[in-house]
């Protein structure tokens, strides 16, 4: 047993004009946080919105932006399912994206019904509490050398 705690965010972000994303942010595993996006019709939620087919590749392509950096091209990961997205993943002390330095990632997909501006609100406190959360997660990970259900080491 672990006295980790499990946390997760959910946001839902509409472009006006058809097309909204529900992001899910998780600690996919300790030090890392995923944050998954859901490219939906915001009519019909059970309707496939349409997105640009690079024949299956298992990405869809467009532009990232993390924290001040200039916007580039990026292929987003897809999951199970073509309209999932893998919009960030955030590893403790990564050299680009990591949960210590990465205040701002935004994300412009094209859709059928517009372009689709995601963006990850780090400083939300619910999203403070994840990174947190799944940064702990690791710190303990590392105290029972990587047994995930071992008891703590006393220090």
């Amino acid at each position: 047993m672990t006295d980790d705690k499990d946390y997760s965010v959910t946001s839902t972000q509409p472009n006006g004009k058809g097309a909204v994303a529900v992001v899910e942010g998780g600690c996919a595993r300790p030090g890392r946080v995923t944050f998954v996006a859901t490219l939906l019709d915001a009519s019909e939620s059970k309707s496939a919105l349409g997105l640009p087919d690079f024949n299956n590749e298992g990405y869809i392509a467009g532009n990232k932006r993390i924290n001040d950096q200039p916007a580039f091209p990026t292929h987003f990961p897809t999951q199970k399912f073509r309209n999932n997205v893998v919009v960030s993943s955030l590893a403790s002390l990564a050299p680009t994206e990591s949960i210590e330095t990465t205040w701002r990632v935004l994300a412009e997909i094209e859709t059928a019904r517009g372009r689709l501006i995601i963006q990850i609100p780090m400083q939300n406190a619910n999203v403070q509490k994840l990174l947190v959360a799944c940064g702990k997660q690791l710190e303990n990970a590392r105290n029972r050398k990587g047994v995930i259900d071992a008891p703590s080491r006393q220090q």
